[in-house]
């Protein structure tokens, strides 16, 4: 996933934090702070009831404060505080991120997709094992919003962009709207089955499930073309396409 931000017409959210690590301190960190408080409760009810569908002054009940504006004073408006909440958790899971694929990269197995999408999808699997942990949800909801879309450009979510760079390399056979096609549904994969299991990761245990989510995920982005793409012309020594001799 990457960063939030609001479709043309909208409101688009203050970017200081997008740009690098931001808020993204979820790991040991406790809600003592307001900004904590605020950020967890809307977590929780974005998660719950869709990212538009919550009323502010729900989340500043929710987080324990009598101040209505807290929100604003905080955050800004509904965009920011989305991003907010997108930040809190994705500052540890794209360092995660990176510290797989460094380890690919360090093995050789680059080219290998199953290596990639275990970079991509353990991450947030491990992320949402936390206690009171609404995160997958809020991104599955955050996906589904008509009001924001979901872009790779954020630093913050570089990892997630270096795997699909890296997947289509390895995948260089597909035809660019083949595999463009196929990103989106590992995407869309990955970001809901975990936000269901967890809402109820009572079983199978978490290792089981998301060895087969990885499979499932692989097998979307290696499944056969029906109609195998035409043969490449073979390039020149400049890169220019070079004609295919006849007869």
């Amino acid at each position: 996933m990457s960063g939030p931000s609001a479709r043309p017409g909208r409101a688009t959210p203050r970017r200081t934090d997008a740009d690098g690590a931001g808020t993204g301190t979820a790991a040991g960190a406790g809600p003592s702070d307001t900004r904590t408080k605020i950020v967890l409760a809307a977590e929780r009810l974005f998660a719950e009831r869709g990212i538009a569908a919550v009323p502010l002054r729900d989340i500043v009940t929710a987080a324990g404060q009598r101040n209505a504006s807290a929100i604003q004073y905080h955050f800004g408006p509904r965009p920011d505080l989305v991003t907010a909440v997108f930040q809190y958790r994705m500052g540890q899971i794209n360092e995660r991120r990176l510290e797989h694929l460094a380890q690919v990269y360090a093995s050789g197995r680059a080219a290998d997709p199953r290596t990639l999408v275990e970079a991509l999808v353990r991450p947030l699997v491990e992320a949402v094992g936390e206690p009171g942990c609404h995160y997958a949800r809020f991104l599955a909801q955050l996906s589904a919003s008509p009001n924001y879309r979901v872009s790779d450009s954020w630093q913050i979510a570089s990892s997630l962009r270096a795997v699909r760079e890296g997947l289509q390399r390895a995948l260089d056979h597909l035809p660019a709207e083949v595999y463009a096609e196929r990103w989106r549904m590992v995407t869309h994969l990955f970001i809901h089955t975990i936000a269901d299991h967890e809402k109820d990761d009572s079983h199978p245990p978490r290792t089981e499930w998301a060895t087969r989510l990885i499979d499932a995920c692989v097998a979307v982005l290696t499944a056969p073309l029906e109609q195998p793409p035409p043969p490449r012309a073979p390039r020149t020594g400049d890169g220019e396409p070079r004609p295919e001799p006849v007869g």
